[in-house]
């Protein structure tokens, strides 16, 4: 596909000129020239099969990446400092649903032939919000178990 750009009030085209160069010996065949245009809106170099584009699909790891690290932040923080279990428990638990929903769409997408751009962020936060929601519920619990007992030794002390 070799794209020609034409002004909205330009003259057709009149003659169209090919130069192939080729680094090396071999042969190449030129199949029959077929125009075709395109409306303003159309980009004919756009896949069309996935459930969104390559740059959609930087766009949302970008911010859906940010919001996540943003949110693992605030939650270890409150951790840290034994403050707002009931938020902290409550956005770990909300993380559970979407790292189902996540890996579930990131396995239909593939067994469904997505590209790349589509199937691989579903499974990447699927897998990775898997392994933190494994292991960061535990965590957080003991941490607010091991700061409430120290505020309880503090108290008897």
């Amino acid at each position: 596909m070799l794209p020609f750009f034409n002004r909205e009030d330009g003259p057709p085209p009149e003659q169209l000129v090919f130069n192939l160069v080729l680094s090396g010996a071999g042969t190449v065949e030129i199949e029959p020239i077929e125009l075709v245009q395109f409306d303003a809106a159309d980009d004919p170099f756009a896949s069309s099969t996935g459930w969104w584009s390559d740059r959609q699909a930087g766009l949302m790891g970008g911010i859906v990446g940010s919001a996540l690290g943003i949110l693992g932040a605030a939650i270890g923080w409150l951790g840290s400092v034994w403050r707002a279990r009931a938020f902290v428990f409550g956005s770990l638990k909300t993380m559970a649903y979407f790292r189902v929903a996540a890996a579930i769409l990131g396995v239909l997408a593939l067994l469904g032939g997505q590209p790349y751009a589509v199937y691989y962020p579903l499974l990447l936060l699927g897998t990775v919000s898997t392994v933190l929601g494994m292991w960061l519920p535990r965590s957080m619990n003991k941490r607010y178990e091991a700061l409430e007992l120290r505020r309880m030794q503090a108290l008897d002390a």
